[in-house]
């Protein structure tokens, strides 16, 4: 039931938008996310979602529906440092859209428990007893986030090495198609790293900064979506009208 709600949550959020759009939306939900995690806990993310997003390109292109060379990718939250690495490795996608540019979540966990992002943690003790868990930021990376990568059982060093094999830093030539990072006012230190990531992209590119004075400026959008899916759609069509 939790599965079939998140699709459908999925469909509300940007499927039908890019319905309306004339776009084919196939909504998928790969291991880590919530709806497939919550029907199989042993889906949990995966750093290697390069590999899961080419099993979904065959069956997308296997498709008499689907044009080749007007294939897209779009990641929300998690898919911030996922969509990147996926488009990186996976050259049949011809267009990416990230809401919001993640290179690491290193950084915000590291500062949940008062440490610098170059800081060495691997030596001191009983890490998780320097967080405030009454923080909604550690309740989400520090609770639900790392339930899903199934590290909520190790210590929370294990966790955060693990969550280095989903850095992004160093792929930035590797991203050839067109892409197009959404960032908000709202979302502090999220948006300033995609920023810092987004400069170091040398193919076209495109970045869209809401304000809190437009609406929309919160993480992924959520305050919004009518703004955020025209900003999304807007980019793809402008760049699938330059392939054709």
């Amino acid at each position: 039931m939790l599965r079939r709600w998140y699709r459908s949550t999925s469909y509300f959020f940007t499927g039908a938008a890019a319905v309306q759009r004339g776009y084919n939306a196939f909504i998928v939900e790969l291991p880590g996310q919530r709806g497939a995690y919550y029907s199989d806990p042993e889906l949990t993310f995966r750093p290697d979602l390069d590999v899961q997003i080419g099993y979904v390109v065959d069956y997308a292109l296997s498709r008499a529906d689907v044009d080749p060379e007007r294939l897209s990718l779009t990641g929300y939250s998690m898919g911030g440092p996922f969509v990147p690495r996926a488009v990186a490795h996976e050259k049949r996608i011809k267009a990416a859209v990230t809401s919001t540019l993640t290179p690491s979540f290193r950084p915000a966990i590291l500062s949940l428990i008062g440490l610098g992002e170059h800081e060495f943690y691997a030596d001191i003790d009983n890490l998780d007893s320097r967080v405030d868990m009454t923080s909604p930021m550690a309740r989400l990376l520090l609770g639900d986030v790392r339930e899903r990568f199934g590290m909520l059982d190790r210590p929370l060093k294990d966790y955060i090495d693990y969550l280095g094999e989903s850095d992004i830093w160093g792929l930035e030539d590797q991203i050839t198609c067109p892409l197009l990072n959404v960032g908000g006012a709202g979302e502090g230190s999220l948006a300033s790293d995609g920023q810092k990531f987004y400069e170091r992209l040398s193919r076209q590119k495109e970045e869209r900064f809401i304000e809190e004075s437009e609406g929309g400026e919160a993480h992924c959008a959520v305050n919004s979506r009518t703004l955020g899916n025209q900003i999304e759609f807007d980019f793809l069509d402008k760049v699938f009208a330059q392939r054709r």
